[in-house]
């Protein structure tokens, strides 16, 4: 038996079962980890309950979905994601250059902040506690 080498093999795209977190009703950014990540490269956010290469963006809740990535190599930036519910959603990858169906899932984004909607009633020049509800919140808000 011989051995001969035939050279290296270098395997490239994102690190799986990476988290993201981003705040509800604002402009965010996702980076991605991996290894020769190209500006090609795109994301899709799915609901937490899809699946990723069979199901289609999460419809009703991105207010600006990920649009093209800055960066190279290591790791890419996706600016201007805005999600408008309070939920976990699943971040699916697809390589622009070879495939046409995000079927890879990158990992998973949390998304947080106060709930919308709330209503407030304080009396002017007196002392006033606010219990602003959400999720991802360490402790209510106090506002005097």
């Amino acid at each position: 038996d011989y051995s001969v080498g035939g050279g290296s093999l270098t395997v490239g795209g994102p690190k799986a079962s990476q988290n993201f977190v981003i705040v509800v009703n604002r402009l965010d950014a996702l980076t991605v980890a991996g290894t020769l990540l190209t500006t090609d490269n795109r994301v899709q956010i799915i609901a937490s309950t899809g699946a990723c290469g069979v199901d289609s963006a999460a419809s009703g809740v991105l207010d600006s979905p990920p649009g093209t990535a800055t960066g190279i190599a290591t790791s890419l930036t996706f600016s201007s994601v805005e999600i408008n519910t309070i939920d976990t959603y699943k971040v699916c990858w697809k390589s622009g250059l070879v495939s046409s169906v995000f079927d890879y899932q990158v990992g998973e984004i949390s998304v947080r902040g106060p709930q919308t909607g709330q209503a407030f009633d304080v009396i002017l020049n007196a002392a006033a506690s606010l219990l602003v509800l959400g999720s991802w919140q360490s402790s209510p808000i106090d506002s005097r």
